[in-house]
């Protein structure tokens, strides 16, 4: 499986997560160079890159229709996850989250 993080989700869960998902590929935006780009423009990507689940950390992807037909445009699944911790703590329930299926799927 391809997932790949979106630019709100904290880069340092890479490495986590490649461990703890063993055998699937898992990218950030940041490291593709897709950073600063518009939501749409990056599910686009996901689409041409044939990425399977897409993870991010923003709620309002649902309510914009743009952002929700890019969404149904890229094939992907789209997890959402919630939380607003920046230290350490919040990295551990980030990857947790992923990790245990507690993310939203949309």
């Amino acid at each position: 499986m391809r997932i790949l993080l979106d630019e709100d989700v904290p880069v340092q869960v890479v490495d986590p997560l490649q461990h703890v998902l063993y055998g699937h590929t898992v990218d950030h935006v940041i490291g593709k160079g897709w950073d600063g780009r518009k939501d749409p423009v990056v599910l686009q990507h996901v689409r041409a890159s044939r990425y399977d689940v897409f993870v991010t950390n923003n709620l309002k992807q649902r309510i914009i229709p743009e952002e929700c037909t890019a969404i149904k445009a890229s094939g992907a699944h789209h997890v959402v996850y919630r939380h607003e911790h920046k230290n350490r703590v919040g990295l551990a329930l980030v990857i947790g989250a992923i990790h245990r299926g507690d993310a939203t799927p949309r």
